[in-house]
């Protein structure tokens, strides 16, 4: 939400181009701290009980790692679409005289 907030004060003094620069700035972030912190949850090792009937063998668990990755990814990925479209109506638009 501050994020977004951040952006949107940027546009107010620098126009569009403080928007999008405050945009990119808090999506890198965004995503950074997102794959740190989401990636020890996601992909936590699945060998602790041995006697689960529902692991599978290794090389399911590697596909199984492979796709919550992905997912992880796609999270992370969509995150500076949707700040962006939350508040693109909220940029100072160039006035036409």
């Amino acid at each position: 939400c501050y994020r977004i907030i951040f952006a949107v004060l940027l546009s107010l003094v620098f126009q569009r181009t403080g928007y999008f620069v405050g945009l990119i700035y808090s999506s890198v972030s965004l995503a950074f701290f997102l794959l740190r912190t989401l990636k020890v949850q996601v992909l936590l090792d699945t060998t602790s009980s041995p006697h689960d009937p529902y692991r599978g063998d290794s090389s399911s668990a590697m596909v199984g790692n492979k796709r919550r990755l992905y997912i992880l990814l796609l999270i992370a990925g969509i995150q500076p679409v949707l700040m962006w479209w939350l508040s693109y109506h909220l940029t100072t638009a160039a006035v036409v005289t």
